[in-house]
């Protein structure tokens, strides 16, 4: 059955995995293109940045959960490389 030989265990996925999938399946290049990014501001020792994403985009992501870096790039959201995120431990 399903091409596994007796005793094969069935490949596994994490979630985030199968959700950054679907979310970079949904993402198009005229979401990307409307993500507006805020200018750099800083305080003694950050650099921020606001993003404002398009509703159809914010729609497909979760609300509850900080998203890895993985996730959010996967969604089309770019910042800096090596940006740590406020409420990320380092």
């Amino acid at each position: 059955r399903g091409g596994r030989c007796r005793g094969q265990k069935r490949p596994t996925h994490t979630r985030s995995s199968r959700r950054s999938r679907r979310r970079a399946a949904m993402v198009n290049s005229d979401l990307i293109s409307r993500i507006e990014y805020s200018e750099k501001y800083s305080d003694e020792n950050y650099e921020y940045r606001h993003v404002i994403l398009p509703k159809e985009l914010a729609k497909t992501l979760p609300k509850s959960v900080l998203m890895s870096e993985q996730e959010w790039r996967a969604a089309g959201i770019q910042m800096s490389r090596g940006c740590v995120r406020p409420n990320e431990k380092t």
